[in-house]
């Protein structure tokens, strides 16, 4: 059994208060050695002055609750909606490639060639519900483990979110000489 990259090199998924309190001790560390700020770094806004704390605003509330839903590619149901992906995709590709090569069905004369439409609803909740769940998984480059929700979004959507919103319309519907923009999703397995 192969180990995760990331297992190997003993990374530490970091926790809110671990942050936190790495940024406390660097504070401590810069009292310790009696830095001053700039001015501009002194203003105190009126909530702070007074001892109450500022209330979280929606878009920190929301991150918050975001980055609690990450999941870990390794976690055992995240491995087994993979398994079942794996299927789903492999069917996807052994249907398609028949599709494509049923001349009846190129020409339109067999529009339900294989059962399709109801074969193609099921791939493609599939494949939709492995575009959200890839919005929530953690990713690992290299040494680093990304789990913040809007920087693991922002890796997704730079890298495979294209290619597989391409890859879940319903060509077989719309237009059936397109079918096979299904194979592009065949990109992802470099």
């Amino acid at each position: 059994m192969a180990v995760h990259p990331a297992k190997k090199l003993n990374v530490k998924r970091m926790t809110g208060n671990e942050i936190k309190n790495l940024d406390n001790s660097v504070d401590e560390e810069i009292e310790d050695n009696e830095y001053i700020p700039e001015e501009e770094n002194l203003q105190v806004s009126e909530d702070e002055e007074d001892g109450q704390k500022k209330k979280p605003s929606y878009l920190q509330r929301l991150t918050t609750k975001l980055n609690g839903m990450m999941v870990h590619p390794d976690q055992k149901h995240v491995r087994t909606f993979n398994l079942v992906l794996a299927f789903v995709t492999y069917s996807d590709f052994f249907v398609t490639s028949l599709m494509i090569g049923n001349y009846q069905f190129q020409i339109g004369q067999s529009p339900d060639y294989l059962n399709n439409v109801q074969f193609y609803f099921i791939i493609i909740i599939v494949q939709v519900a492995e575009i959200i769940i890839n919005f929530f998984k953690l990713k690992i480059i290299d040494t680093k483990v990304i789990d913040n929700f809007w920087s693991s979004a922002y890796y997704y959507i730079k890298d495979n979110f294209v290619t597989d919103v391409i890859s879940v319309l319903p060509y077989h519907i719309i237009a059936p000489h397109l079918l096979m923009l299904r194979f592009i999703k065949v990109r992802r397995y470099r």
